[in-house]
């Protein structure tokens, strides 16, 4: 039987991507404004640069305030559409959006109020600690978790084996005893495996139908689920 249950935040019990879908609006309007017309294109650059930099802030490179004006900056520079005010303005619509206008998918509560009572429930989830500590404060669940692991606090995110090392280790887990539940297969699915946690795929968005592993639509029926899994 497992006992311990790891939880993504984004996507998995919030839904991140509408947020971040309307955020992605505004700034869209906003890019038009100054010239740049070809959102779809920005926004490619956009993933990249973001991910690179957000490595570099967890490495204490670069603080989270440049993490957070560099993943504009350099994009508008290259689209010849610099200014200095630009970068938190962009910045701005979107953490309001992506923190503020967000809410949980209608089947976590009744979820998490079920299994809390049976597994130690913990949120494993990427980003900076002010932002998703206070995303997860205004979602009001943090009543059902024992401990809340952000990456920027330990300084590893996930897909990094030493992510879940950590947070084993600090609670004393037999790993075969853990499982790991998230919507993203590159962060959440290959990060347990490579550190040999199961993992169950939550595809809310029907974006991974190939998938090969168990996977779930929603949390309804995770628990039985969770009853299926046998510990050697």
């Amino acid at each position: 039987m497992k006992k311990h249950l790891l939880f993504d935040l984004d996507d998995t019990l919030c839904n991140y991507t509408e947020a971040e879908i309307n955020a992605k609006k505004l700034i869209n309007k906003y890019l038009n404004k100054i010239g740049i017309k070809d959102t779809e294109l920005f926004w490619k650059h956009y993933r990249n640069t973001n991910q690179i930099l957000f490595n570099e802030f967890l490495q204490k490179k670069i603080t989270k305030d440049e993490y957070r004006y560099l993943r504009f900056s350099k994009i508008l520079s290259s689209f010849g559409a610099f200014k200095e005010n630009t970068p938190y303005i962009l910045n701005d619509i979107l953490t309001r959006e992506t923190n503020e206008n967000i809410y949980l998918f209608q089947d976590v509560i009744n979820c998490l109020d079920k299994l809390s009572r049976i597994y130690n429930l913990f949120i494993v989830t990427n980003g900076p600690c002010e932002t998703q500590a206070l995303k997860i404060d205004r979602l009001g669940i943090r009543k059902y978790f024992s401990e809340i692991f952000i990456s920027e606090e330990i300084g590893y995110s996930k897909p990094d084996p030493r992510l879940f090392e950590y947070i084993t280790e600090t609670f004393d887990m037999k790993k075969e005893e853990v499982v790991m539940i998230g919507d993203s297969i590159n962060h959440d699915i290959l990060g347990a495996k490579n550190s040999n946690i199961d993992s169950i795929l939550i595809d809310r968005f029907d974006k991974n139908s190939n998938f090969i592993g168990m996977k779930i639509i929603d949390l309804t029926n995770l628990n039985k689920i969770l009853d299926s899994f046998i510990v050697e």
